[in-house]
């Protein structure tokens, strides 16, 4: 029964695909509402194009994106948090470097509470002196290795240019 619910409130909450609804604001970008609307279509082909390929979205190139945000939500209603990276690589026969990996809430080392470099370190999420998220003290933990215990490594929450290299979710 409990399995039941569960897989109901995954298939309610995210269902089987995910869509992008892109509104250029055709006087803000200096374009006429028909370049707008053009620009709307191939921004959403693009995106179902990569959302629904494995290969262009997934990390592991196992999952679609709809897939992920199924096991991210699963993630959420087991643990209450979701971890996981965005990566910016090329694979071979790949178009796009966006790459999305979900990680174990386990594998944030919430041992890591202490002052350094200037950052707060709070169960292993380091925040700078404004209080923004700096990054993360992750393990990584190789598929299918049982008895390895990783040392964690900090993961700047951004990339050098500002963006966005590490997704944390949790409930306050």
């Amino acid at each position: 029964a409990l399995a039941t619910i569960f897989e109901n409130l995954i298939t309610n909450g995210v269902g089987v695909g995910l869509t992008l609804s892109s509104k250029p604001l055709a006087e803000a970008l200096g374009i006429s509402e028909d370049a707008a609307s053009k620009l709307s279509h191939d921004i959403e082909t693009k995106f179902a194009a990569w959302a629904e390929s494995p290969a262009e979205c997934d990390l592991a190139g196992r999952f679609t994106l709809a897939q992920l945000a199924a096991g991210a939500y699963a993630s959420y209603l087991r643990t209450g948090e979701v971890v996981g990276t965005l990566d910016w690589r090329r694979f071979a026969n790949t178009r796009t470097r966006t790459k999305v990996s979900l990680l174990d809430p386990a594998q944030l080392d919430r041992t890591v509470t202490r002052k350094e470099d200037g950052r707060n370190v709070l169960n292993g999420v380091a925040f700078n002196e404004a209080g923004r998220v700096a990054g993360y003290y992750l393990r990584e933990l190789p598929l299918g290795n049982m008895t390895a215990a990783p040392v964690a490594q900090f993961v700047p929450a951004h990339t050098s240019w500002g963006r966005q290299k590490v997704i944390h979710l949790f409930d306050l």
